[in-house]
């Protein structure tokens, strides 16, 4: 009996038990208004473990493994205070609502799934909904029905209402809120401010890379992952070895190269592909770029680990250069689309559009049919699952996003980073973008983008005023206690700068020295006129624009001195920046 067969038999005696136990521990009345019986609720679970308990890694990617069997126990921090995930998870389940934000492949996802594995095997008497907030995208309702459509879906059943739903107190699971568009964000939102409060009660489960855009929802608890430790690594790579010949090797090199190499290996998915690529090299990058092209040529090389000597077949044509110029433009393609997962119709379209962008790699595809295959069973870049399809992580798409626009001609590129900005708030497309090819980057996006920024604020009567205004736009203060800012143009233009630049700090640097004169937060928010405070009882929001007619409220705060800074930076980093293009630009006749 092989694994998969075993692991379906232990999922199918788990899917009765807990379907037994949650469908008796719900009212009749409910189950009356609800007009489901035990079959129907079966299947619900039935699904849910289908989709959240069985998980595909790099290592061994030809079947599905146990979430519960890889499963690294992790740590949270929130207001200083460390906790285990356990703990966390308890919390939801009394009751707290609890936002896990965490970097890419920190664990976000995986949480979620070992938090629906405890309440589905210990905590059956409860109603689990699990949600992936990028589904929501390409629906034009109100989130509460889309939720509820889901549900209805997944039971087969199209009778379910809001208000029948929240009488089981069901535990909301929404995975992804970062991978949402734009549009759909403020409404997620606003289902969490009604969703929240009473009588409705409802406890949701959020995870999202870093983001101001839901501080303002009180009623959410904010933890943040913790960076695996050494001991945390050492663990998770003992739990995947028995796929790997070499993860005994990786072990032992561990504690020597942790803290050389934190970066990467304090990340549970950049541990799993680092090992994929230590098969190949038995080394480690230096840089996260590097270690990316290492990963991927692992990938297009590997051959089946537990098969020494056995090479996995490929459909296409493609040697690894071609591989990877095909795979860099389906990135971009899908990445400017807003696309992070594809139904068959949509994989096709990419695959067709890079087809009839490059004539050369066409030839040697062999069929769109046969680059879906290879994408997803010779290199394993994708994967398959419940009828679409799924990059790895979403940070490769990124990351080969990056080398595509690394590649563009001066006025694509400027045109196309600008474009780009809007996604940077969770995205490292532009960051990886400047390490892969620095000069081009700052001689044609960077130091154009700073300038233009400068020029729109000469004549200004008031510079700095000018600069807060077009940089950060609007200061937001939640119920006195956290800060975020509704930006202006250049909003995520200046937070890149400050990421990659020791010489721009980003406005919460600045904004902790006007705090600290008032003493605290609150102390400030309460100093301010009450024509700023917008909202009404424990809704209160403070909302102080960089306009010409809070100016004096601004001085007052010493907020002038803020823009004075980040005015004097810029144009000290535009100068730097010009001189060292200078120094790069090497005519043809100076190599002689």
């Amino acid at each position: 009996m092989d694994e998969n067969t075993i692991l379906g038999i232990a999922i199918s005696e788990l899917v009765k038990s807990a379907a037994k136990t949650g469908f008796d521990a719900i009212s009749s009345q409910v189950k009356r208004g609800l007009n489901f019986g035990l079959s129907d609720y079966q299947d619900y679970i039935d699904g849910l473990f289908q989709r959240t308990q069985k998980i595909r890694i790099l290592a061994a990617p030809d079947q599905p493994r146990s979430v519960s069997d890889l499963y690294q126990n992790a740590r949270l921090i929130s207001s200083a205070q460390e906790y285990n995930d356990d703990i966390v998870i308890d919390r939801f389940i009394a009751g707290e609502s609890c936002l896990i934000r965490g970097v890419a492949g920190s664990g976000k996802s995986m949480l979620v799934k070992y938090a629906l594995h405890r309440i589905l095997t210990q905590h059956k008497d409860r109603f689990p909904i699990f949600i992936e907030l990028r589904s929501y995208n390409d629906k034009d309702i109100q989130f509460k029905n889309h939720i509820i459509n889901t549900i209805s879906e997944q039971m087969n059943n199209n009778g379910i209402t809001w208000s029948q739903l929240i009488k089981i107190k069901p535990l909301l699971f929404l995975d992804g809120f970062d991978e949402l568009n734009g549009d759909k964000r403020p409404k997620v939102i606003e289902f969490l401010d009604s969703a929240l409060v009473a009588p409705q009660n409802v406890s949701v489960f959020l995870t999202s890379r870093d983001t101001n855009e839901i501080q303002g929802v009180d009623e959410v608890h904010a933890y943040k992952l913790s960076p695996f430790s050494l001991e945390e690594v050492t663990s998770l790579v003992s739990k995947i070895s028995i796929y790997l010949e070499n993860a005994c090797n990786f072990i032992n090199d561990l504690p020597g190269m942790y803290e050389k190499h934190k970066t990467f290996l304090s990340n549970p998915l950049l541990v799993n592909m680092m090992l994929i690529s230590y098969e190949e090299k038995m080394d480690f990058p230096l840089k996260i770029e590097a270690f990316y092209d290492q990963a991927f040529d692992a990938l297009f090389e590997r051959h089946d680990l537990r098969k020494k000597g056995y090479k996995r077949q490929r459909y296409t044509s493609f040697d690894i250069v071609d591989m990877s110029i095909f795979f860099e433009i389906f990135c971009a393609k899908s990445y400017f689309d807003g696309l992070r997962d594809f139904n068959v119709g949509q994989l096709r379209d990419c695959v067709e559009f890079v087809n009839s962008k490059r004539d050369d790699l066409k030839q040697r595809a062999n069929g769109i049919d046969a680059v879906v295959k290879d994408l997803t069973e010779s290199t394993c870049l994708m994967q398959y699952d419940s009828g679409r399809y799924y990059f790895s992580h979403r940070s490769f798409q990124e990351y080969f996003c990056s080398k595509f626009l690394s590649k563009l001609d001066k006025d694509k590129l400027l045109s196309s980073c600008v474009y780009l900005e809007a996604k940077y708030w969770s995205d490292r497309v532009l960051d990886h973008a400047l390490q892969i090819d620095r000069v081009s980057l700052e001689k044609y996006y960077i130091i154009p983008r700073i300038e233009k920024l400068l020029k729109g604020i000469e004549g200004a009567r008031r510079p700095w005023l000018k600069a807060l205004f077009d940089a950060y736009g609007t200061i937001v203060i939640h119920q006195g206690h956290s800060v975020g800012l509704r930006g202006g143009e250049y909003l995520n233009f200046i937070r890149l700068l400050s990421n990659n630049y020791s010489n721009v700090p980003f406005f919460d640097d600045l904004f902790d020295a006007v705090v600290d004169a008032r003493g605290s937060l609150p102390a400030l928010n309460e100093s301010l006129p009450p024509r700023l405070k917008q909202g009404s009882g424990d809704k209160g929001v403070t909302v102080i624009k960089f306009a010409h007619y809070n100016e004096e409220i601004l001085v007052s705060l010493g907020v002038d001195s803020i823009g004075n800074q980040l005015l004097n930076r810029l144009k000290i980093l535009r100068d730097e920046l010009i001189s060292n293009v200078a120094k790069m630009d090497i005519k043809i006749d100076d190599l002689f």
